[in-house]
């Protein structure tokens, strides 16, 4: 241990702190860093003047980048073993600063990459006086989140405000028209906008431009007004928007949605704290109030083809109403009766569904199809028949899973 030279460890540690950083970055920025915080440990530790690194737009390699005068040899190793202690803790706080070296997790794996390139007799050494790595691993991640806390207070979330509203337009897409999928988020930011004032600085056009693109713009005052609970707003829209979805298109919505995003904007979420998991599991914990709404939906196009909408929904009214002393979940489906015209819009299907058990919901849905199938049954019109049709056989599985046999109903015209 005594033979090692002051040179030779801080070369040494020098050059692999190099090497862990080029690898996610590039060299050059990789030495840039190194040497910047190195100069500004120089008045702590004078025998850092010792130590030069060159930038390698004049030196090629990390060989030329770094020379040590041999003075270095006469300071006591301890105080270099200081020294290289406050370079992990300077260095922490310049990558968490910059925009370069953005990467998630890194900061995990920095002291890891570092102590495996030493080995084993260079960790002993910087252990034996009293720099232990495994412990510099706390310090090392809480200095890189302080610094990066500046950085992402900068963040230019306007950019990917856009970037998430293009893309929930994409993914809505799926399921209804264009023209549908403006007017569903628009209408989801203005339900917003309540609660979150900044939204009001998102603009969404109700036409497409000479491109055929309906223009999304997030002004600059979105950036300006950005308060500390970023998350909060941003998990909103997502989740608002996300409810919109039909069964199909909801299964994998969140997973779609990270691929479209790309890494880049999911690395900027994760800083700012949204969970998009927690809204995975909210939407998946709403199959009940999507097998309603459904449900109802095809109800009301069934009886409002014969009639019409406003009729069709003022008779489910009534025998949702006339079945809610035997099912008491039917008590959850509230309708609007100034918008009976709308259709299925009338219908205010509280959140408390999805908490109920699914036998109740079923025998419930199955009661309501029942006494639609009373009020339409004839000869020339098979009810349960167009039912299944008008659902879907993704749904018409969901909701005979719950105990709506449909089967069964489908044999009572035979009875």
């Amino acid at each position: 241990m005594t033979d090692i030279k002051n040179s030779e460890v801080l070369s040494y540690t020098l050059r692999i702190f190099i090497r862990v950083i080029g690898r996610r970055t590039a060299e050059n920025f990789a030495i840039d860093t190194i040497g910047a915080v190195t100069r500004q440990l120089t008045e702590k530790y004078p025998f850092l003047r010792y130590v030069e690194i060159r930038n390698m737009i004049v030196y090629s390699g990390e060989l030329d980048a770094i020379s040590i005068n041999p003075a270095l040899d006469a300071v006591d190793t301890g105080e270099i073993v200081k020294a290289v202690s406050d370079l992990f803790d300077g260095i922490a706080k310049s990558l968490g600063a910059s925009e370069v070296y953005d990467f998630d997790d890194a900061e995990f794996y920095f002291i890891n990459e570092i102590r495996d390139e030493l080995g084993e007799h260079y960790d002993s050494l910087f252990r034996k006086f009293g720099l232990a790595l495994d412990v510099k691993q706390s310090d090392f991640i809480i200095n890189m989140r302080e610094a990066s806390k500046v950085k992402i207070q900068k963040m230019k979330v306007s950019d990917l405000m856009e970037h998430i509203i293009r893309i929930l337009i994409s993914l809505l897409n799926r399921q209804m028209e264009e023209a549908e999928v403006i007017k569903t988020i628009t209408t989801v930011k203005k339900n917003l906008e309540g609660q979150y004032d900044i939204l009001k600085f998102i603009e969404i056009s109700s036409t497409k431009d000479r491109n055929g693109i309906y223009g999304v713009t997030v002004k600059p005052d979105f950036d300006a007004a950005w308060t500390t609970n970023k998350n909060t707003i941003l998990e909103a829209f997502i989740l608002a928007v996300g409810k919109c979805t039909d069964l199909k298109t909801r299964r994998s919505f969140i997973e779609d949605f990270r691929v479209s995003l790309g890494s880049k904007d999911l690395s900027k979420m994760k800083k700012i704290s949204v969970n998009l998991e927690a809204i995975d599991i909210t939407l998946q914990q709403q199959i009940h109030e999507l097998l309603i709404r459904k449900t109802l939906e095809v109800l009301i196009a069934i009886i409002g083809e014969k009639t019409s909408i406003s009729y069709a929904v003022v008779t489910l009214g009534k025998i949702i109403t006339e079945l809610q002393e035997k099912h008491d979940v039917l008590r959850l489906m509230i309708i609007d009766k100034t918008r009976f015209n709308e259709g299925i819009q009338a219908f205010d299907i509280r959140s408390e569904v999805n908490t109920v058990e699914s036998y109740r919901l079923g025998k419930a849905l199955k009661d309501v199809i029942k006494k639609t199938q009373d009020n339409l049954e004839d000869k020339t019109h098979p009810f349960v028949e167009d039912f299944k049709n008008r659902i879907g056989q993704e749904y018409l599985s969901e909701i005979e899973k719950i105990g709506v046999n449909l089967h069964l109903l489908e044999l009572r015209k035979f009875v």
